[in-house]
């Protein structure tokens, strides 16, 4: 019990929660370069997941993953960032995690967890672009994150 105290209090001590209307260039951004529009015109701002920053390796420790720098936990509602993150990256990752909350709103149906990665990914990378700061991406992980079949967090 008392390191599941002092866990949560280390936890409690690293974390920055926004809430989504500090993110409104983003999901603007969303409604304009992706298919959600409808879904964004639709879902209430209130709905909209919390964002929490949160240090890399409690976000390591809590979902796995060593190279884990964002997650949309739908259980929760939660937008979790990893605060190694800065600039056009961290935009592009907040993108793509949004991407990920209005992909469940939507309702579509996707073949795999890899075709919704691949989706995000699209985004994030598309927003890096025009900022004129292209992602730099493993492209065999990616390739086997965005497959079906392929490697998986869901």
């Amino acid at each position: 019990m008392k390191n599941t105290m002092i866990t949560a209090a280390i936890i409690a001590a690293s974390i920055t929660v926004s809430h989504a209307t500090d993110f409104d260039n983003e999901i603007s951004w969303i409604e304009q370069n992706t298919r959600y529009a409808e879904t964004i015109a639709e879902t209430s701002g209130e709905d909209y997941p919390q964002v929490i920053t949160i240090a890399t390796d409690e976000l390591v420790d809590m979902y796995g993953g060593e190279d884990t720098r964002g997650l949309y936990d739908r259980s929760k509602n939660v937008i979790y960032i990893a605060d190694s993150i800065s600039g056009v990256d961290l935009t592009g990752l907040i993108i793509h995690e949004f991407v990920h909350f209005f992909q469940h709103e939507s309702g579509n149906s996707f073949a795999c967890p890899g075709a919704m990665e691949k989706e995000a990914y699209a985004a994030q990378f598309e927003y890096a672009d025009q900022m004129g700061s292209p992602y730099d991406a493993d492209p065999v992980k990616l390739l086997l994150i965005t497959q079906c079949g392929g490697a998986s967090w869901y």
